[in-house]
């Protein structure tokens, strides 16, 4: 899974019911990002089973698709714990807004 399609999938989730094309291209993308690769991501999502297509153009995830988050996340968590360690959160905290902020002066 890339990391467009895990943000795709997550903001997805938050929607209840999905969310079209055009709202995907409308999100708050991440590290000055083309909002078109989050539309890529879905479509591969879509491809892959994850996410279906309503008859009002709404992308909701399947069976398939809340399996696959269930175990990304599960996975996720690992990673995170091994990577984070001892780190404490307040320090990561500012870890993360550092480099934000960085990329942000890259945009």
């Amino acid at each position: 899974m890339t990391q467009p399609q895990w943000w795709a999938l997550n903001n997805i989730v938050r929607a209840k019911h999905g969310l079209t094309k055009e709202e995907i291209r409308a999100l708050d993308v991440p590290y000055g990002m083309d909002t078109q690769v989050m539309v890529h991501a879905a479509d591969a999502l879509v491809h892959r089973g994850w996410l279906g297509v309503g008859a009002d153009g709404r992308l909701p995830l399947t069976e398939q698709g809340h399996e696959g988050l269930a175990t990304a996340k599960e996975h996720m968590d690992r990673v995170r714990a091994e990577l984070l360690g001892d780190i404490r959160e307040e320090d990561y905290a500012t870890a993360v807004s550092v480099l934000q902020h960085v990329i942000d002066n890259l945009a």
